[in-house]
């Protein structure tokens, strides 16, 4: 009997979690991910263990934390605490995602062989956004959702193998480095170090008739009437999106342009990008009020992102927006949250790998004119990242006084 091969491992507790594992399963598999929903109920061993060789063929180990699902882990045959260790010594990818009622243990109170899982670093599922909870799981895997260059060296593989059953060892060689150009494009499968961005923003506001600068940094303060520019820099071709998140809830999305496609979030290495992406500046006014700014640059694009500069006002709530940006915002894979020792890889199987190699910006500064015609400067900060980086910056908007 043939063996399937899966790109997800389900783990979850019986009494608690199967209806999440069902719709987790679903929408992975919506999203092209194949996935083995672990049968906790069934104990811990089958008569072959064969869940044991499904964690080792699989990169990605999904844990869903339920209610009280952790309760029963001091026991060692315990089939839930069995799976993660195994996840854990055999180097899969765990991704935890929280359900509503979950608690986290208290420090030293899980067994020896889990005590290196860390839940504080989990995806957190909310029911009444479930998409979006979902989407941002898809953002932590280090599996491809894009199965068909896989399946088409599958197929290689079983017609190299029958071919090998009938002719010289030759000549099915010669045959099996044929099978991959006839079916698909060779994979590139060549490392990229971990990504980077550099960047900066400006502030200008009316002080005395007269336009002043000011820098736009993490916990400082903007008045209504000010205006914005962000300027960021990408170490490698990828994908980049500034946003903003308004005192009235909403998304802003300051580049690309949403007046364009999104094929225009493509940036290339080296060069400085502003935002807003017209190279005007973004005025805070009444309901544009600004309460946090994120600037997101990433190897492969970001479904979630790509959304929000797609979507128009009568297609989506402030509601719903905002938490899209933040769902997507904690699943990044940008160093925050996984170290590259967690085997990320890119959607097209390139693997992110410690290197000194890196890619400066064009140029280490980036310049902008004021209002009243002054030209100022300012050095790019670096954002170190992995698969992806983000710079998030928080503001304390002030409204002027009527």
């Amino acid at each position: 009997m043939e063996s399937i091969e899966y790109d997800v491992y389900l783990s979850y507790r019986a009494q608690s979690g199967t209806d999440l594992a069902r719709l987790m399963a679903a929408g992975l598999t919506r999203r092209g991910f194949r996935v083995y929903a672990a049968d906790e109920a069934a104990g811990a061993a089958s008569p072959d263990e064969a869940w044991r060789a499904i964690i080792e063929d699989t990169p990605d180990f999904v844990l869903l934390l339920t209610p009280q699902c952790l309760d029963r882990c001091g026991d060692e045959h315990d089939r839930m605490r069995l799976e993660i260790a195994h996840a854990l010594t055999s180097g899969r990818n765990v991704v935890a995602v929280t359900a509503p009622g979950f608690v986290r243990p208290e420090d030293n109170a899980l067994p020896p062989d889990i005590a290196s899982f860390d839940s504080r670093h989990s995806v957190a599922y909310v029911p009444r956004s479930s998409d979006e909870s979902i989407a941002a799981v898809t953002h932590r895997l280090s599996s491809d959702a894009t199965v068909d260059e896989r399946d088409m060296l599958r197929q290689a593989k079983w017609i190299g193998s029958g071919v090998g059953l009938v002719l010289l060892a030759l000549i099915a060689v010669a045959i099996a480095s044929l099978v991959p150009k006839l079916f698909g494009p060779r994979l590139d499968l060549r490392p990229l170090p971990p990504l980077a961005l550099y960047w900066s923003g400006f502030g200008q506001r009316l002080d005395a008739g007269r336009w002043v600068e000011f820098p736009v940094q993490n916990e400082g303060r903007v008045t209504g009437g000010d205006r914005i520019q962000m300027v960021f820099s990408a170490s490698a071709d990828g994908f980049a999106y500034v946003l903003g998140r308004t005192v009235a809830g909403e998304v802003e999305v300051l580049f690309p342009s949403t007046s364009r496609a999104a094929a225009d979030s493509h940036v290339r290495a080296g060069h400085v990008y502003q935002a807003p992406a017209d190279g005007s500046w973004f005025s805070l006014d009444g309901q544009r009020g600004i309460e946090a700014l994120y600037i997101v640059v990433s190897y492969d694009p970001i479904d979630n992102l790509e959304a929000l500069v797609e979507e128009r006002d009568a297609e989506s709530t402030a509601q719903a927006g905002r938490a899209l940006l933040e769902t997507t915002i904690d699943g990044l894979l940008d160093g925050r949250h996984a170290s590259t020792g967690a085997r990320v890889r890119t959607r097209r199987g390139r693997p992110i790998v410690e290197s000194n190699i890196e890619v400066p910006p064009a140029r280490l500064t980036a310049s902008t004119t004021l209002a009243g015609g002054a030209r100022v400067t300012h050095a790019l900060i670096e954002q170190p990242g992995l698969l992806s980086a983000m710079s998030e910056i928080h503001v304390r908007y002030e409204p002027v006084a009527r």
